[in-house]
């Protein structure tokens, strides 16, 4: 999850604002059932939010058992959507609760790799990324820092700069204050072509179906 780890074991939870970067490693063979309740989270800054791991508490069990019982039945009447709205409201109450878990997070030696790039990033937002003034400006050359982060991290650099500006324009793009054109220049496009392209690219859509006006 962008510069930590989380180890996750039957019963907990792990609460995710959106936007933020994360894979899964090292999931174990065998049965799984994952369940993913994405929501709105009005008045958060997604970006800087950081995550909530915490415990399946048993108030948090009754409303996720309500929850799949709703969707069980496929929302077939207006009071059962309703009703699926407020549990679903009454789990996330629980679980972002953030419970005091310890020895189950860790900082791995990569971190700080990824917190010189994110550094950087934010202190080049504006411009284009150039990979090997990146390398130059973290002491790396670029070949080295390209081979690095694809081990530590599993995708490539360039992959992790493109979906990063992509989702910081998301959410520029969600404020309305922006247009398309302005936010593409404000992530460090050199065009709104090239913005929209990217945006498509690693969204799976347009950055003008996050907002109303067109650029």
């Amino acid at each position: 999850m962008d510069e930590n780890q989380y180890r996750l074991r039957p019963g907990r939870t792990l609460l995710v604002s959106p936007l933020r970067l994360h894979r899964y490693c090292n999931v174990e063979t065998g049965k799984i059932c994952w369940l993913f309740v994405t929501f709105e989270w009005p008045g958060v800054d997604a970006a800087a939010a950081e995550p909530e791991l915490g415990v399946l508490s048993p108030a948090a069990q009754r409303h996720l058992c309500a929850v799949l019982q709703l969707w069980q039945q496929r929302l077939t009447t207006p009071e059962s959507t309703a009703e699926l709205v407020v549990q679903t409201a009454l789990l996330l109450f629980t679980v972002r609760r953030p419970a005091t878990i310890t020895n189950e997070t860790k900082t791995p030696p990569a971190a700080e790799l990824l917190r010189k790039v994110n550094t950087w990033l934010n202190d080049h937002r504006k411009q284009p990324v150039v990979l090997a003034e990146l390398a130059r400006g973290l002491g790396w050359s670029e070949s080295h820092l390209r081979a690095v982060f694809r081990q530590h991290f599993g995708i490539s650099l360039g992959r992790y700069i493109r979906e990063t500006r992509c989702r910081q324009a998301a959410l520029q793009l969600r404020d309305g204050n922006l247009t398309v054109t302005e936010v593409a220049a404000a992530c460090g496009f050199s065009s709104v072509y090239a913005f929209s392209r990217t945006f498509k690219r690693a969204l799976g859509t347009a950055p003008s179906a996050l907002r109303t006006e067109t650029p």
